[in-house]
């Protein structure tokens, strides 16, 4: 990995870890929040393997679309009730 891309990554991790430290309170453990949490960062995984990884490129995005898809009608299900 060359060394701006791993300072670009370290960067925006500090970033993200301070604000949550600092700034941005959480909510109650739950079994959803839970499956939120893991679901941001499995998101984040194929997002990393998408811009990083050439050979994986086409299966993060199928998978990222294929569980956006999955969401977006999970939203509209439950909106409806």
């Amino acid at each position: 990995m060359k060394i701006e891309k791993l300072c670009l990554v370290a960067g925006i991790s500090a970033f993200f870890g301070l604000e949550r430290i600092t700034q941005i309170h959480g909510h109650a453990l739950s079994w959803a929040g839970t499956y939120e949490a893991f679901a941001h960062i499995w998101i984040g995984f194929l997002l990393a393997l998408w811009i990083f990884e050439k050979e994986y490129r086409r299966f993060a995005w199928v998978s990222f679309a294929a569980i956006t898809a999955i969401e977006t009608v999970m939203f509209f299900v439950q909106r409806a009730h």
